[in-house]
């Protein structure tokens, strides 16, 4: 369906925002996504059908249930906040919740189900998502020659800070890397991928590059490389192998995450340059914040877009904040508990269980299929750098997460007998 297509490619247009009333407004992005969520499922209501016969109720229920949990979680943890605080801008936490989670949800969930008689199609949306960012890293391009950077001199051209637009960018980077440095052999017909890898693809390489390294992006630069090590170790060394790295990836992730939440009661970590603070020192006091929160509000959480209020209102407890203007927790796991509450948190932690196993049990076929490395990637890159900053945090980089994630479980997990 040709709107699948123009939602991928015009992303961006999350920016451009239509005001119905004063309280509410609408993007760009909503009007394209929430009939193609209602077109997808209807066009695919006979596939539904076929899908309820041949798989058990209890596996699509295993295969839901994350999800679910993390739309309930991050619903509960909206009404909660709005009620015990009739202060906060229940508009503001309605839209963070279709936005950034209710809506790329469904929105993946209904591209999972239009794909299982076509398992090519998902890759031609992402080859459209690529074309808006090698257009994007083209408009970057004439932003530097005219010197149009931050005031910090990085690169961030419309989006809201230039580590969205590295987070946005970095996806199609390693897609593009993996096309042409894996030779993987059954390459579908799609655009950016029906012939063999030339000078085209690696001017377009090299323009995602420039625009990675201006927007200077140092949680990008990390994730990026720990991504490519780990397809390198997927290509070229045992199963086992890849599994344990994997597998130590995402331990790494938790164990690092889970141990911020003490953050604010050790006191190497209060080690702040107040008069000259670097990002890491912004980030020590963000996670002493989280870590405050998180033991003031552990089971529901603060709302979906309360963070930025209640950072500022823990001023009183340190000295003045190097940086203020922080909407996001700052850590992917965090954000989730703290933004949807314990239920979202476990949520989350599921589907890293999930990924996990589906990547032991279908590691040939993903290792033969360019669709399904770039969905890893694309999921592996996103918990890598959700470390150290909320890559979901706009509707863009959310719809390309949960598609990625979505698309990937569904073809290696609930349907890889039909992929």
């Amino acid at each position: 369906m040709i709107l699948n297509y123009l939602i991928f490619l015009l992303l961006p247009l999350y920016l451009v925002k239509i005001k119905l009333i004063p309280q509410i407004s609408l993007n760009i992005l909503d009007l394209l996504i929430i009939p193609a969520i209602c077109l997808n499922f209807y066009r695919s209501k006979n596939v539904t059908s076929l899908l309820l016969k041949k798989f058990s109720l209890q596996k699509i229920f295993l295969f839901l249930t994350p999800f679910l949990l993390i739309i309930f979680g991050f619903f509960f943890s909206f009404l909660f906040s709005i009620l015990k605080n009739p202060s906060f801008a229940w508009s503001d936490n309605l839209g963070k919740l279709l936005d950034l989670i209710v809506i790329p949800i469904f929105y993946g969930l209904s591209l999972a189900i239009t794909s299982i008689n076509q398992p090519r199609k998902p890759l031609s949306f992402f080859s459209a998502y690529l074309i808006s960012a090698v257009t994007i890293s083209l408009l970057g391009i004439v932003f530097l020659i005219f010197q149009q950077t931050s005031f910090d001199h990085r690169l961030q051209i419309f989006f809201p800070s230039p580590n969205q637009l590295a987070i946005f960018l970095t996806p199609a980077f390693l897609i593009i890397s993996l096309f042409l440095f894996s030779k993987t052999k059954n390459l579908p017909r799609e655009p950016f991928f029906n012939h063999n890898p030339g000078r085209l693809f690696y001017f377009v390489w090299f323009i995602l590059l420039v625009n990675l390294y201006y927007s200077k992006s140092l949680g990008a630069w990390l994730s990026i490389l720990i991504t490519l090590l780990f397809f390198y170790l997927l290509k070229k060394t045992s199963s086992k192998t890849t599994l344990t790295f994997f597998r130590f990836s995402l331990l790494t992730i938790i164990l690092l995450s889970l141990f911020l939440i003490f953050a604010h009661r050790l006191p190497f970590l209060s080690k702040v340059n107040w008069q000259h603070p670097t990002s890491y020192d912004s980030r020590l006091v963000i996670y002493r914040v989280d870590s405050k929160l998180i033991f003031q509000h552990p089971f529901f959480g603060i709302g979906p877009a309360n963070f930025q209020d209640l950072y500022l209102s823990q001023q009183k407890n340190f000295p003045p904040f190097p940086q203020w203007a922080v909407p996001h927790a700052h850590n992917l796991l965090l954000h989730f508990w703290l933004s949807g509450g314990i239920l979202s948190f476990l949520g989350l932690l599921t589907l890293f269980y999930q990924t996990s196993t589906s990547l032991k049990n279908n590691l040939r076929k993903i290792k033969d299929s360019l669709f399904r490395l770039s969905t890893l990637a694309t999921i592996f890159y996103f918990l890598w750098h959700g470390l150290v900053d909320t890559p979901v945090w706009t509707e863009a980089n959310a719809i390309l997460f949960w598609s990625a994630l979505i698309l990937f479980l569904s073809s290696t997990n609930l349907l890889a007998d039909d992929q």
